[in-house]
């Protein structure tokens, strides 16, 4: 089944797996925003993280005394969802706590994700519902990766990571297990922009801690395309890609992979929300495009 929104701006198309973006499409000339997932690079184009952000530590945690494996980003991306609502301008896709899930993950959940389009911006909205009696304890996170270059001709070297304010912030440095260790490394020195290099993801994702700005714009300085999320609101910021690979993705967070240390203890993990029985979480962000 073809699920998709347009307008007179753009065409955007999705999957049921992992209710996850598989395009979006300028209509006024064709440029393709989003990436396109070749399987030898990265493939993936824009995967919903849940119920974890990042990596855990040995790829397991403990709840009440128990020891549950589960994959880095959690397990939500490889699901089905189902198609409840849709529009021509906004779709809503839901999941279920199943069998499969509740053997990594014993809680009762229901995941809905909304997306909205009006004119040249793209709104995602996550809402998540504890259905069990007692406390529940997730992270959500979104992973977008977007085409650099976006116009042919362009080159990674053009592009550059833009913030809407100045910022003053280190990188959180991952270790070879992708696990946090303490350290870290200067990047945002009062300055708004990253220049895109094949270079910048050597020490894989930067991830950054509270910053200032409402927005992270990919932007061209040769011809001025933009893709531009906003992140206000999401306490973490990761920014990615295989070194070299021609995209950038632009990572709003409400968790955090494990830190080196860790207890395995889930309710002890950084980064970590709880949810009370039969309450409901919800955050959005946009993506805006031109």
């Amino acid at each position: 089944m073809q699920i998709l929104l347009e307008n007179e701006s753009l065409l955007i198309q999705f999957s049921s797996k992992g209710a996850e973006l598989t395009s979006i499409k300028s209509q006024i000339d064709g440029v393709e925003y989003l990436w396109k997932a070749d399987p030898n690079i990265w493939g993936r184009h824009a995967p919903l993280l849940f119920p974890i952000v990042g990596r855990l530590k040995e790829n397991q945690y403990q709840y009440k005394g128990d020891t549950y494996g589960m994959n880095q980003h959690g397990f939500v991306r490889d699901q089905d969802f189902q198609v409840i609502q849709q529009t021509p301008q906004s779709i809503w896709f839901e999941l279920n706590a199943n069998d499969f899930t509740l053997a990594q993950y014993p809680f009762h959940f229901r995941l809905r994700v909304g997306y909205e389009l009006e004119e040249a911006t793209l709104r995602v909205v996550y809402e998540v519902a504890n259905l069990g009696n007692g406390l529940m304890p997730f992270s959500i996170g979104a992973h977008p990766g977007f085409s650099c270059p976006m116009v042919a001709g362009e080159v990674l070297e053009d592009y550059v990571i833009e913030f809407d304010q100045e910022e003053q912030a280190d990188t959180h440095l991952l270790n070879d297990k992708g696990l946090f260790d303490g350290r870290t490394r200067p990047c945002l020195a009062g300055n708004r922009r990253i220049p895109i290099t094949s270079t910048l993801f050597l020490d894989d994702a930067l991830v950054f801690h509270h910053l200032n700005s409402s927005s992270a714009k990919l932007l061209s300085l040769r011809s001025g395309r933009y893709v531009e999320v906003s992140i206000k609101g999401f306490p973490f910021l990761g920014i990615w890609a295989k070194p070299g690979a021609p995209y950038v993705c632009i990572e709003p967070w409400h968790g955090l992979a494990d830190l080196a240390e860790t207890s395995g203890d889930i309710f002890e993990k950084k980064g970590i929300y709880t949810l009370n029985a039969n309450r409901t979480f919800s955050c959005d962000y946009t993506i805006s495009c031109r």
